[in-house]
């Protein structure tokens, strides 16, 4: 749960600058590599 809102809360500052289908990808690339990771 806290994940999600952090996800938006940060989605949100960067999406003035950034295309939704960019983050999209960024966040797939980041949960791949955490998922990885542990």
């Amino acid at each position: 749960m806290f994940k999600n809102q952090e996800k938006r809360f940060i989605t949100k500052g960067i999406d003035a600058s950034v295309s939704k289908e960019i983050q999209i990808v960024c966040w797939e690339l980041v949960e791949n590599l955490v998922k990885e990771q542990f």
